[in-house]
């Protein structure tokens, strides 16, 4: 007995089996060990390979094919070994020597198990300490992968505009900036010449609400400020009331000099500072055709994260308007970070208080004095006034230009006479989050493509206009 059991012990079927058993049971500690969703364990045998099933995640290791066999030998022999040596009614006398014979053989399989036992917890610490240290390295990069495709997303420029396979306006300006700020590139250009000019109204804010915000401004001192509608002159009336025919249908004004100079005239003796709050108690009330927005929110996020991604590469901004310069530093102030003399607006005669009737070349301002408005239009900046106030506020050619329609066209021609300049026009062709004029669009992008213009399709470039809370109203709900 002792003989056949030595050879067993020392039989290398047996060593393997005793240690793929081992390994078996380290499998399932490990298993244990890494924290898994779920702690159910399941093993399935499929085609000689070993499956450690835990909730809905399935780990595979893949044994050479006589593992799984010599594990069932074990099994087996073991079997064997208990039937034929430890059931007294299968043994013969002649199968035992003596009882020390018996006691040496268990003792000897005692400390061969034991060292068995000792070696292959060394073995186990040995990997489990690999394992555990490969696994944390591995979830390290993990995370940390996370955390630069999390930080990437946060500063990837221009991420509320659509990416396109095709040369798009977004990949334009991109490769653009990329090439003009490179310092050892033969196109960089210098801080002090990035320069870049943006419209207003439809450019940057929403001008379909469902006229121009100055318009509508205009509209409000007529018809509805208790301080003012029994003083409009007939004159204001009279343009008020045409600017209302438009936007009860939906339609824009026509630019005209007549209305232009009445929008002046209405504000005459308002100071300058009391514009500011007149103008901000107007936006704080909710929009005529959108949902879940301020008259005074209305701007394009898009273009408010372009405008913020220039000035990031040192561009300097201006915004040059027809919207009067007063008005529009009121709608532009805690949206847009830029100077208040690089907003260029339509112009109105600014007086001292106490002038009176006396012109300005005559009257010496004094500290009691105090900035009013006159009442007289000096000149509404659209076509090639905007040309005539970049060149007499700017004194430079601009790099980059914005516009949205043939009043900025002026501007557009400015930029491109620029060597490295850029001209971009915005098309109005959203149906869905915006009141688009898709044959409008159609007609003026054919235009752009005639003079070289970029142009940017709100529908087809911006993920958002005005963030995803805002919807559209069916229908136009404009009072006066």
């Amino acid at each position: 007995m002792k003989s056949c059991i030595n050879r067993i012990l020392y039989n290398p079927l047996f060593l393997q089996g005793i240690f793929s058993f081992s390994f078996f049971m380290f499998i399932t500690f490990i298993s244990k060990y890494i924290n898994f969703q779920k702690q159910s364990f399941e093993i399935v045998n499929n085609n000689n390979e070993l499956f450690f099933e835990v909730g809905n995640n399935i780990q595979q290791f893949r044994y050479f094919r006589g593992v799984y066999e010599i594990f069932l030998q074990i099994k087996y022999i073991f079997q064997q070994l208990e039937k034929k040596y430890f059931n007294l009614s299968y043994l013969s006398i002649r199968d035992i020597e003596d009882n020390n014979s018996i006691i040496d053989i268990i003792e000897n399989l005692k400390k061969y198990l034991i060292i068995c036992l000792l070696i292959n917890l060394l073995l186990f610490n040995l990997v489990i300490k690999f394992i555990s240290l490969y696994a944390q390295e591995k979830n390290n990069n993990k995370n940390k992968c996370n955390n630069n495709n999390s930080i990437k997303k946060e500063n990837e420029p221009l991420s509320l505009w659509n990416d396109f396979d095709s040369y798009g306006p977004k990949q334009i300006i991109l490769d653009y900036i990329k090439t003009i700020t490179d310092e050892y590139g033969e196109n960089y250009l210098p801080k002090e010449e990035r320069i870049a000019v943006f419209d207003f109204d439809g450019t940057l804010f929403q001008e379909t609400d469902p006229i121009y915000c100055d318009h509508k401004l205009f509209m409000h001192r007529v018809f509805n400020d208790i301080n003012y509608k029994d003083k409009a002159t007939d004159k204001e009336k009279e343009a008020a009331n045409k600017v209302k025919y438009y936007a009860e249908m939906g339609k824009q004004p026509p630019l005209e000099k007549k209305t232009a100079e009445a929008m002046a005239e209405v504000y005459k003796d308002m100071k300058v500072k009391e514009i500011y709050n007149y103008t901000k108690k107007f936006l704080a009330q909710s929009s005529d055709g959108y949902n879940n927005m301020k008259r005074g929110d209305a701007f394009y996020k898009p273009m408010l994260e372009l405008v913020e991604y220039l000035q990031n590469n040192d561009f300097i901004i201006y915004i040059v308007t027809g919207t009067d310069t007063f008005i529009c530093r009121a709608i532009i102030d805690g949206h847009i970070n830029i100077p208040k003399n690089h907003i260029i607006g339509t112009e109105t005669l600014i007086i001292a208080d106490n002038q009176k009737n006396m012109d300005s070349i005559d009257y010496k301002y004094s500290r009691n004095d105090e900035l009013i408005f006159k009442g007289q239009l000096v000149s509404k900046n659209t076509n090639m006034h905007k040309v005539y106030y970049i060149a007499k506020e700017i004194g430079k050619f601009p790099l980059l230009s914005f516009g949205n329609s043939g009043s900025d066209s002026s501007m557009a021609e400015l930029s491109l006479q620029n060597p490295h300049g850029l001209a971009f026009m915005i098309l109005c062709d959203d149906t869905e989050r915006e009141r688009g004029d898709l044959e409008k669009a159609k007609s003026f992008k054919e235009s752009c493509i005639k003079n070289n213009y970029i142009t940017i399709s709100m529908r087809d470039e911006w993920k958002t206009i005005y963030g995803d809370n805002v919807t559209r109203k069916k229908f136009l709900e404009y009072k006066m």
